[in-house]
């Protein structure tokens, strides 16, 4: 019960320990991160508090960071992979590791996904 109870948060635990990671390679290396890494770490956490005050709002905002680290508007990583997709006129660079971490947030949360999925097709006229 107790895995199932705080499964749903493993993305976010998974983001704030890599920006932890990071804050220790910027510091015994000479990387530097950028702007994009403290929004990045901004997100992180604004969702990590929202987490602990209302839950529903911290998952929304943990979906919001990875859905924007996805499409690299915020990094977490300090060397960050990232493939260009071109789909006619429309291109966008994706992160992979986000990418990663956003399909444990959908595996981790499936059933709060297709709950939201449903009510937003029942709302539809």
């Amino acid at each position: 019960m107790f895995i199932k109870r705080y499964l749903c948060w493993l993305a976010l635990a998974i983001l704030v320990l890599q920006l932890g990671y990071a804050a220790y390679i910027t510091q015994t290396t000479n990387i530097v991160l950028s702007i994009k890494h403290g929004f990045g770490l901004g997100m992180a956490v604004a969702a990590l508090a929202a987490a602990f005050l209302k839950p529903r709002l911290g998952k929304v905002l943990t979906l919001v960071t990875l859905l924007l680290g996805v499409f690299d508007v915020i990094r977490f990583t300090p060397e960050t992979q990232t493939f260009f997709l071109r789909i006619g006129i429309f291109s966008v660079l994706i992160q992979v590791f986000s990418l990663g971490v956003l399909l444990v947030f959908v595996a981790t949360n499936m059933k709060s996904v297709s709950r939201r999925l449903e009510a937003m097709r029942s709302e539809e006229p």
